[in-house]
């Protein structure tokens, strides 16, 4: 996992890192799920999305981000772009 990544979230290492449903409503998760199966199901695609995410301590981050297939050295995986818009989120 990508040590950014990993920070935005409050977690030092994927170890420490619980559940990906933590991170999320209920609701987002299930939509996050399926949206995962079938890009990996169709070894293709792109989605963008943005939403409400939740750091380790509880706080909301608001994100954006999108998300890709890809291959890593010849396994299927998933390539994804965090862009933490939670202060411009604040301002307005």
């Amino acid at each position: 996992a990508n040590p950014a990544a990993l920070a935005l979230f409050g977690y030092e290492s994927v170890e420490a890192f619980g559940p990906a449903e933590a991170l999320m409503q209920p609701g987002d998760f299930a939509t996050a799920r399926e949206r995962y199966k079938r890009i990996m199901r169709d070894r293709a695609g792109h989605i963008s999305w943005e939403g409400e995410r939740f750091h380790r301590d509880g706080h909301a981050l608001y994100l954006r981000g999108s998300s890709s297939y890809i291959e890593w050295e010849g396994d299927p995986a998933l390539l994804v772009l965090l862009i933490d818009d939670t202060e411009r989120q604040r301002a307005t």
